[in-house]
Protein backbone atom coordinates (compact mmCIF):
# COMPACT_ATOMS: atom_id res chain seq x y z
CA UNK A 1 0.00 0.00 0.00
CA UNK A 2 2.87 2.38 0.60
CA UNK A 3 4.90 1.43 -2.19
CA UNK A 4 1.63 2.42 -4.57
CA UNK A 5 1.21 5.56 -2.74
CA UNK A 6 4.63 6.68 -3.04
CA UNK A 7 4.17 5.83 -6.92
CA UNK A 8 1.16 8.00 -6.98
CA UNK A 9 2.69 10.47 -5.61
CA UNK A 10 5.88 10.49 -8.55
CA UNK A 11 3.85 10.00 -10.97
CA UNK A 12 1.71 13.50 -9.71
CA UNK A 13 4.76 15.24 -9.60
CA UNK A 14 6.16 14.39 -13.06
CA UNK A 15 2.67 15.42 -14.10
CA UNK A 16 3.20 18.40 -12.29
CA UNK A 17 6.65 19.22 -14.30
CA UNK A 18 5.42 18.25 -17.28
CA UNK A 19 2.59 20.94 -17.22
CA UNK A 20 5.00 23.65 -16.15
CA UNK A 21 7.29 22.74 -18.76
CA UNK A 22 4.89 22.74 -21.56
CA UNK A 23 3.53 26.17 -19.61
CA UNK A 24 6.80 27.60 -19.56
CA UNK A 25 7.59 26.63 -23.47
CA UNK A 26 4.29 28.51 -24.55
CA UNK A 27 4.71 31.62 -22.35
CA UNK A 28 8.60 31.67 -24.36
CA UNK A 29 6.95 31.49 -27.39
CA UNK A 30 4.00 33.82 -27.14
CA UNK A 31 6.74 36.53 -25.59
CA UNK A 32 8.92 36.17 -28.42
CA UNK A 33 5.69 36.92 -31.07
CA UNK A 34 5.18 40.06 -29.09
CA UNK A 35 8.25 40.97 -28.99
CA UNK A 36 8.65 40.28 -32.91
CA UNK A 37 5.13 41.97 -33.37
CA UNK A 38 6.78 44.98 -31.66
CA UNK A 39 9.60 45.19 -33.13
CA UNK A 40 8.32 44.88 -36.40
CA UNK A 41 5.91 47.68 -35.89
CA UNK A 42 6.89 51.35 -37.64
CA UNK A 43 4.89 54.23 -36.36
CA UNK A 44 3.53 55.89 -39.02
CA UNK A 45 5.08 59.95 -39.21
CA UNK A 46 2.74 62.27 -39.89
CA UNK A 47 4.39 64.82 -42.51
CA UNK A 48 2.39 68.23 -42.78
CA UNK A 49 0.83 69.14 -45.75
CA UNK A 50 3.18 71.86 -48.09
CA UNK A 51 0.98 75.04 -48.28
CA UNK A 52 1.66 77.74 -50.25
CA UNK A 53 1.45 81.16 -49.07
CA UNK A 54 0.43 84.14 -51.78
CA UNK A 55 2.43 87.09 -49.49
CA UNK A 56 2.58 88.91 -52.84
CA UNK A 57 0.24 91.69 -53.02
CA UNK A 58 -0.21 94.82 -55.60
CA UNK A 59 1.37 97.24 -53.10
CA UNK A 60 4.79 94.73 -53.53
CA UNK A 61 4.21 94.12 -57.52
CA UNK A 62 4.30 98.01 -57.65
CA UNK A 63 6.80 98.10 -55.53
CA UNK A 64 8.93 95.90 -57.93
CA UNK A 65 7.61 97.25 -61.16
CA UNK A 66 7.29 101.14 -60.40
CA UNK A 67 5.87 101.94 -64.35
CA UNK A 68 2.96 100.02 -63.17
CA UNK A 69 -0.42 101.42 -62.29
CA UNK A 70 -3.19 100.11 -61.34
CA UNK A 71 -6.20 99.52 -63.29
CA UNK A 72 -9.74 101.05 -61.93
CA UNK A 73 -13.20 100.60 -62.89
CA UNK A 74 -15.77 103.07 -63.80
CA UNK A 75 -15.91 104.23 -60.32
CA UNK A 76 -12.74 104.43 -59.53
CA UNK A 77 -12.04 101.18 -57.77
CA UNK A 78 -8.95 99.62 -57.89
CA UNK A 79 -9.10 95.97 -59.90
CA UNK A 80 -6.68 92.97 -59.92
CA UNK A 81 -4.65 94.17 -62.92
CA UNK A 82 -2.45 96.97 -63.48
CA UNK A 83 -0.83 98.34 -67.15
CA UNK A 84 2.97 98.81 -67.44
CA UNK A 85 4.51 100.08 -70.90
CA UNK A 86 1.42 98.58 -73.04
CA UNK A 87 1.30 95.50 -71.01
CA UNK A 88 -1.44 94.19 -68.41
CA UNK A 89 -0.53 91.89 -65.43
CA UNK A 90 -2.50 90.34 -63.14
CA UNK A 91 -0.79 88.52 -60.17
CA UNK A 92 0.26 85.04 -60.86
CA UNK A 93 -0.61 83.72 -57.54
CA UNK A 94 -4.26 83.92 -57.81
CA UNK A 95 -3.92 81.16 -60.22
CA UNK A 96 -3.38 76.92 -59.97
CA UNK A 97 -0.77 77.65 -62.51
CA UNK A 98 1.24 80.39 -62.48
CA UNK A 99 3.37 79.49 -65.47
CA UNK A 100 3.41 80.61 -68.88
CA UNK A 101 0.71 78.63 -70.53
CA UNK A 102 -2.66 80.38 -72.78
CA UNK A 103 -3.52 83.19 -69.81
CA UNK A 104 0.06 83.82 -69.31
CA UNK A 105 2.62 85.32 -71.57
CA UNK A 106 5.33 85.99 -69.08
CA UNK A 107 5.69 86.32 -64.78
CA UNK A 108 8.15 88.82 -63.72
CA UNK A 109 8.30 91.00 -61.23
CA UNK A 110 5.45 92.92 -62.55
CA UNK A 111 3.12 89.97 -62.48
CA UNK A 112 1.93 87.76 -65.00
CA UNK A 113 1.07 89.19 -67.98
CA UNK A 114 -1.97 88.02 -69.82
CA UNK A 115 -3.36 88.63 -73.75
CA UNK A 116 -4.68 91.63 -73.40
CA UNK A 117 -5.12 94.50 -75.70
CA UNK A 118 -4.59 97.60 -73.12
CA UNK A 119 -5.74 99.85 -75.79
CA UNK A 120 -9.56 98.45 -75.18
CA UNK A 121 -8.85 96.92 -71.75
CA UNK A 122 -11.24 98.05 -69.24
CA UNK A 123 -12.13 97.00 -65.15
CA UNK A 124 -15.99 96.17 -64.92
CA UNK A 125 -15.27 95.67 -61.04
CA UNK A 126 -12.21 94.48 -59.33
CA UNK A 127 -12.52 90.92 -60.44
CA UNK A 128 -13.58 91.10 -63.75
CA UNK A 129 -12.40 93.00 -67.16
CA UNK A 130 -12.60 92.87 -70.50
CA UNK A 131 -11.03 93.89 -73.58
CA UNK A 132 -12.22 93.92 -77.29
CA UNK A 133 -11.62 90.31 -77.66
CA UNK A 134 -11.88 88.92 -74.51
CA UNK A 135 -12.60 88.51 -71.09
CA UNK A 136 -10.56 88.07 -68.18
CA UNK A 137 -11.26 87.10 -64.46
CA UNK A 138 -8.65 89.31 -63.04
CA UNK A 139 -8.46 88.60 -59.37
CA UNK A 140 -10.02 86.05 -56.77
CA UNK A 141 -13.34 86.28 -55.38
CA UNK A 142 -12.91 82.74 -53.84
CA UNK A 143 -11.87 82.12 -50.28
CA UNK A 144 -11.56 78.41 -51.72
CA UNK A 145 -8.22 77.92 -53.61
CA UNK A 146 -7.22 79.34 -56.87
CA UNK A 147 -8.32 80.25 -59.94
CA UNK A 148 -8.06 78.05 -62.39
CA UNK A 149 -8.32 80.34 -65.36
CA UNK A 150 -7.65 83.82 -65.91
CA UNK A 151 -8.90 83.73 -69.39
CA UNK A 152 -12.83 83.10 -69.83
CA UNK A 153 -13.08 80.79 -72.52
CA UNK A 154 -15.45 81.31 -75.04
CA UNK A 155 -17.42 84.78 -73.30
CA UNK A 156 -18.02 87.44 -75.51
CA UNK A 157 -16.91 90.42 -74.63
CA UNK A 158 -19.72 92.74 -76.51
CA UNK A 159 -22.42 90.94 -74.50
CA UNK A 160 -20.40 90.00 -71.38
CA UNK A 161 -21.60 91.42 -67.81
CA UNK A 162 -22.06 91.58 -64.31
CA UNK A 163 -25.06 90.25 -62.43
CA UNK A 164 -27.18 92.71 -59.91
CA UNK A 165 -27.41 90.44 -56.44
CA UNK A 166 -29.14 92.23 -54.04
CA UNK A 167 -27.81 90.48 -51.32
CA UNK A 168 -24.39 91.02 -52.09
CA UNK A 169 -22.10 92.98 -49.78
CA UNK A 170 -20.08 94.77 -52.42
CA UNK A 171 -21.16 98.32 -52.45
CA UNK A 172 -21.97 98.19 -56.07
CA UNK A 173 -24.35 95.84 -55.79
CA UNK A 174 -22.73 93.29 -58.50
CA UNK A 175 -22.42 89.33 -57.65
CA UNK A 176 -19.04 88.77 -56.86
CA UNK A 177 -19.16 84.81 -57.94
CA UNK A 178 -21.77 85.16 -61.02
CA UNK A 179 -21.45 86.57 -64.35
CA UNK A 180 -23.28 85.97 -67.78
CA UNK A 181 -22.93 87.47 -71.41
CA UNK A 182 -26.01 86.93 -74.41
CA UNK A 183 -26.00 82.93 -74.59
CA UNK A 184 -24.22 81.69 -71.33
CA UNK A 185 -23.70 82.31 -67.36
CA UNK A 186 -20.90 81.89 -65.83
CA UNK A 187 -19.56 80.95 -62.22
CA UNK A 188 -16.05 82.49 -60.75
CA UNK A 189 -15.22 82.35 -64.80
CA UNK A 190 -16.21 78.79 -65.29
CA UNK A 191 -19.00 78.06 -67.80
CA UNK A 192 -22.67 76.70 -65.95
CA UNK A 193 -23.62 74.30 -68.78
CA UNK A 194 -27.06 74.62 -69.18
CA UNK A 195 -27.83 77.76 -67.33
CA UNK A 196 -30.57 79.89 -68.86
CA UNK A 197 -29.06 83.06 -69.29
CA UNK A 198 -32.92 85.11 -69.53
CA UNK A 199 -34.31 83.93 -66.33
CA UNK A 200 -30.76 82.65 -63.98
CA UNK A 201 -31.41 84.82 -60.49
CA UNK A 202 -29.00 85.09 -57.62
CA UNK A 203 -30.67 84.29 -54.42
CA UNK A 204 -30.20 85.05 -50.93
CA UNK A 205 -27.05 83.15 -49.62
CA UNK A 206 -29.18 81.52 -46.97
CA UNK A 207 -32.05 80.04 -49.13
CA UNK A 208 -31.99 75.99 -48.99
CA UNK A 209 -34.19 73.58 -50.58
CA UNK A 210 -34.87 69.68 -50.14
CA UNK A 211 -33.60 67.44 -51.73
CA UNK A 212 -35.64 63.45 -51.45
CA UNK A 213 -31.71 61.85 -51.04
CA UNK A 214 -30.74 64.08 -47.82
CA UNK A 215 -32.09 64.48 -44.36
CA UNK A 216 -30.77 68.32 -44.77
CA UNK A 217 -31.61 71.36 -46.31
CA UNK A 218 -29.39 72.26 -49.07
CA UNK A 219 -27.93 75.44 -49.66
CA UNK A 220 -29.20 77.63 -52.90
CA UNK A 221 -27.32 80.86 -53.90
CA UNK A 222 -29.09 81.21 -57.08
CA UNK A 223 -31.58 79.88 -60.01
CA UNK A 224 -32.91 79.51 -63.08
CA UNK A 225 -36.36 78.31 -64.60
CA UNK A 226 -34.98 74.57 -64.72
CA UNK A 227 -32.69 74.64 -62.08
CA UNK A 228 -31.30 75.39 -58.70
CA UNK A 229 -27.34 76.28 -58.26
CA UNK A 230 -25.22 76.43 -55.43
CA UNK A 231 -21.59 77.75 -56.13
CA UNK A 232 -22.17 77.14 -59.65
CA UNK A 233 -23.33 73.39 -59.52
CA UNK A 234 -26.76 72.07 -59.72
CA UNK A 235 -28.39 71.26 -56.31
CA UNK A 236 -29.85 67.44 -57.00
CA UNK A 237 -30.20 64.23 -55.84
CA UNK A 238 -26.26 63.80 -56.15
CA UNK A 239 -25.00 66.86 -54.88
CA UNK A 240 -26.31 68.93 -51.93
CA UNK A 241 -24.14 71.42 -49.66
CA UNK A 242 -25.78 71.45 -46.58
CA UNK A 243 -25.93 73.98 -44.08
Amino acid sequence: METSQRGFAWLLILIVLGLVVIGGGAYFVMRQNAQTQTLAYQPQTNTPAQTFVATSTEGAFLAKCPSATPVVDGKGNSSGARESTGHVWVDPYQYWQPAKNNDFLQINDCGAEIDADPATFIALDQYYSKDAKHVWIIQNPSEEGALRSALISGADPSTFTLIPDPHSGDPEGVSDKYTKDMNHVYAYGQLINGAEVKTFTIDDPLATTSMKTYSFPCLVDAHDAHNKYYRGAVVSNTYCHGV
